[in-house]
């Protein structure tokens, strides 16, 4: 018998007898996925096509099963699985290794759980038909729970070898899709059934403890909990994991408590999608709320977890009801007896977002819990430096390339031609997938006029290269309308993203055009910006609510708006996992850029 090995059965106890009396026919020693620790995976196929999965671990899984098959509540997983089966039996993978062992099933456990959200086979979300939103048959897999490993023995055996086999297998008989497919789903990467690492699961742990302590005790003010960490450095998966963790959240008695109600909100119109699907895929019902939605609607949840805090709105621009209004934060403490933050200072974009000193107070005073490990670019520390060096506008940051050991897994390459750059791109998302280009917002673009094109659509015009701005095309509007983020729409290849879309996702291998107002500082080799020169309104324009509360004067205004603008590029350059090109439309700019790749 093979290391591994995958059978599949129907979910019933009589095929579960039958297997494990075939298995008990072989020598003690092969006697796997029934005898020794295994995984399996529950599979319903609905009359809509769509699968429905339940992952489970156990070391002796056909008693384990059996258990889950016999519950008189009608309640279990797996027999709510039947009942979806359009032939009215679920399929039972059952996976075994000879190498599993406890910790090894925990392990594969989490991550199958991790894939399959990613998965586009489960749970798709259709627009086609009506179905109830509090019903779990619109979910994609039924897990309630994760089983979080720490460091064990072997691990990256079983994390890098035994895994992708497995998958591989699944794959090939058409149980799941490929692993590459998989990969490059937003929901994969947002994913709370994602390993954390040691930083971000004892931050996970401190803050449930905080919040199940202020949630005991008997003050009336907002309690507000931080998380800051520079792009990349995992927040976002820290963040979609306490919301599950806190939606699903059982006492000793795995008695469900009613008194811990959440929703979390985002002011990013493209995350708000991520959450949606993946609210939707784990069933999640009414959690994930736009802000201003959110506050409209006036309902008090005793927790909120906010993404993209640093987007929230603290002026008034534009709203009605003047009279009752109040900055997001300010409002939101009036709904929520806790709020957990994620807030970045170095992705604060808008002057919509610039803090008065009672909001400043607010946040300065918040319990942080700083992430410091950068995870999405899979880069050698010096590439990992230098890009950020890049990012800060450091003195003498724009030198030589480093040349890395591990240059083959993460390409950074300065282009003289931004046609060129893009055909890069193209190469790599045809092999790779989720490959796009994005630019600074440094062409005149307004959706209160019709653009001077015939085809009626907004263009970047970087040197040789012409492309539609983000969300023109016809086929990306269809996709947003399906609530589909912007990268993860195919045609969006032939569009040039911006911050607004690209903000908290990840890309394979990002192109970025630094428009007209990024400028070489030859005095301090370093990147510059010319404030004048940016189309980028919310990041230049200070608000009067702004000055009247700080007066500002003529050189904190510009410093105001530099740095905004400064935190554009930071949002660009940050959202490649494997690479990272460059094309710089300022002459002297793109000159010296050219000089620095690596021979």
């Amino acid at each position: 018998m093979n290391k591994l090995n995958i059978k599949t059965i129907k979910n019933s106890i009589s095929e579960l007898t039958a297997f494990a009396d075939k298995i008990a026919t072989l020598d003690e020693t092969e006697q796997y996925p029934t005898k020794y620790p295994s995984v399996y995976i529950a599979d319903a196929e609905k009359q809509n096509g769509e699968h429905v999965a339940y992952v489970g671990e156990s070391y002796n899984v056909v008693q384990r099963t059996n258990q889950h098959l016999a519950e008189k509540r009608n309640e279990d997983a797996l027999q709510k699985l039947n009942r979806l089966d359009k032939n009215g039996l679920a399929n039972l993978h059952l996976i075994g290794h000879s190498h599993f062992n406890k910790s090894a099933t925990l392990l594969i456990e989490q991550m199958l759980m991790n894939y399959i959200i990613g998965d586009p086979k489960f749970g798709r979300v259709r627009r086609d038909e009506a179905q109830r939103e509090n019903d779990f048959e619109s979910a994609g897999i039924l897990n309630k729970r994760d089983d979080a490993q720490s460091d064990f023995y072997m691990r990256d055996e079983y994390e890098n070898k035994i895994f992708p086999a497995i998958w591989d297998q699944l794959a090939k008989e058409n149980i799941v899709s490929k692993m590459s497919v998989v990969e490059n789903s937003a929901l994969f990467a947002n994913s709370p059934f994602k390993q954390l690492s040691k930083e971000q699961l004892d931050a996970k742990h401190q803050i449930e403890d905080r919040i199940q302590t202020y949630m005991n005790s008997d003050s009336d003010e907002t309690k507000i909990i931080k998380i800051e960490g520079l792009a990349g450095t995992g927040k976002t998966v820290l963040m979609s994991a306490l919301f599950k963790d806190i939606y699903d959240f059982k006492d000793a008695d795995d008695e469900k408590k009613d008194s811990m109600s959440v929703a979390l909100l985002v002011r990013h119109e493209q995350q708000l999608k991520v959450y949606e699907q993946l609210a939707k895929k784990l069933n999640m019902v009414d959690t994930v709320f736009e802000v201003p939605n959110f506050i409209a609607k006036g309902v008090k949840k005793d927790i909120l977890l906010v993404d993209e805090a640093h987007l929230l709105w603290t002026g008034n621009y534009g709203r009605v009801n003047s009279n009752n209004w109040k900055p997001d934060l300010t409002a939101l403490k009036d709904l929520a007896k806790v709020i957990v933050l994620i807030y970045d200072p170095m992705q604060e974009i808008s002057g919509k977002s610039y803090l008065t000193p009672e909001l400043k107070r607010d946040l300065d005073e918040a319990e942080c819990f700083k992430l410091t490990n950068q995870w999405r670019i899979n880069a050698s520390e010096d590439v990992k430096n230098y890009i950020q060096n890049i990012i800060d506008f450091k003195k003498n940051s724009l030198i030589s390339v480093p040349k890395s050991q591990e240059e083959q897994t993460y390409q950074l390459q300065f282009f003289d031609s931004a046609t060129e750059m893009y055909s890069e791109i193209l190469k790599k998302d045809q092999q790779f997938g989720l490959s796009r280009v994005v630019a600074t917002f440094d062409w005149n673009f307004t959706s209160s006029k019709k653009p001077g094109d015939e085809d009626g659509i907004w263009y970047v015009s970087a040197g040789d290269l012409t492309l539609p701005w983000n969300l023109q095309l016809p086929e990306v509007k269809k996709g947003q309308k399906k609530r589909i983020p912007w990268q993860a729409i195919p045609e969006s290849i032939n569009e040039v993203g911006s911050n607004y879309t690209i903000q908290g996702s990840d890309l394979n291998y990002v192109g970025v055009i630094l428009g007209p107002s990024v400028e070489w500082d030859k005095e301090n080799n370093c990147l510059k910006i010319d404030p004048k020169k940016s189309f980028a309104t919310d990041a230049t324009n200070v608000y009067k609510t702004v000055k009247n509360v700080d007066g500002l004067t003529f050189e904190e205004e510009q410093a105001y708006k530099i740095s905004n603008l400064q935190n554009i590029l930071n949002v660009l350059l940050t959202r490649g996992v494997h690479g990272l090109y460059i094309y710089a439309e300022n002459d002297e700019l793109r000159e010296k850029l050219i000089q620095l790749n690596s021979k």
